[in-house]
């Protein structure tokens, strides 16, 4: 037992936990290996492509004798896939990656649910591949008025399990503002307040305590939002240095590492 735990430490050297959602092309061409906290792996592997098709999959991969629905976890433990293919299931808006086992050249099917995607859930694997800003920047949407020359850059709204972020930057003359949105959940509604807080990668922060924070009610509980404004000094750091949680007043939330990397790349492509 000890020999594969320490089998599987070495194999997971140089792998993340990157949940990218709807940026899935991301995966083309990386490496995974099976996250050992991964909590489900229900309706996701099988063995054959033709399994897949139709209104409902069957035979997955290694099914569990408790649950035929699902993959048995040690099944997949200290495997190394490379995404060869990614292709649309139109049924299911999900996406079929092609695995292929670096090894063995095992093929394996992965139903790939973009929605769901942001968290471990959703994308129980680990990941290997370096993050370029150039995998980015074409995201990001220009918007010219024609009558003042003001350009506004803006990012999409990137969703992070409950949260969404966006970062924005206003070209009018000579100059240029930066901005970072953030959203969480809370549990208890609060009004007139102030205060977010970002904690880097080094655990060194960015502190606005000024900045306004502003509450609306969501399905999830109550949305806290705040716009921050970024001086260079700011956006030098950001560019440099990824968030790994950030705090709206008393509400925390922890970024998954692809979107930490994401917010990085953005700010290296406004900041050009």
């Amino acid at each position: 037992m000890i020999t594969l735990f320490t089998s599987y430490i070495s194999y997971c050297q140089g792998f993340e936990k990157i949940y990218m959602g709807k940026d899935y092309n991301f995966y083309l061409g990386s490496e995974i290996t099976l996250d050992s906290t991964a909590l489900s792996l229900n309706n996701m592997i099988y063995a054959k492509r033709e399994d897949i098709d139709g209104l409902y999959p069957k035979n997955v991969y290694s099914p569990r004798e408790d649950y035929s629905f699902s993959t048995k976890t040690e099944s997949l433990l200290g495997k190394v896939f490379k995404v060869d293919t990614i292709e649309n299931h139109d049924p299911y808006r999900v996406k079929i990656f092609k695995l292929i086992e670096i090894n063995t050249n095992e093929e394996l099917f992965l139903l790939y649910t973009p929605k769901r995607s942001t968290s471990r859930i959703g994308f129980p694997f680990l990941t290997k591949k370096q993050f370029k800003k150039e995998d980015f920047c074409s995201k990001i949407k220009i918007d010219k008025d024609d009558f003042t020359d003001k350009v506004d850059y803006a990012t999409p709204f990137e969703k992070d399990g409950t949260s969404n972020i966006r970062i924005s930057k206003v070209v009018e003359g000579d100059e240029v503002f930066f901005y970072l949105y953030l959203t969480t959940i809370g549990s208890t509604a609060n009004v007139g307040i102030e205060g977010v807080i970002l904690l880097l990668d080094d655990k060194t922060k960015i502190e606005k305590p000024s900045t306004e924070i502003d509450v609306d009610v969501s399905k999830y509980g109550y949305n806290y939002s705040a716009l921050l404004s970024l001086n260079k000094e700011e956006i030098e750091i950001l560019k440099n240095k990824e968030i790994d949680k950030f705090r709206l007043y008393i509400y925390d939330k922890d970024l998954s590492s692809g979107m930490s990397k994401k917010i990085k790349m953005y700010m290296q492509c406004l900041s050009e």
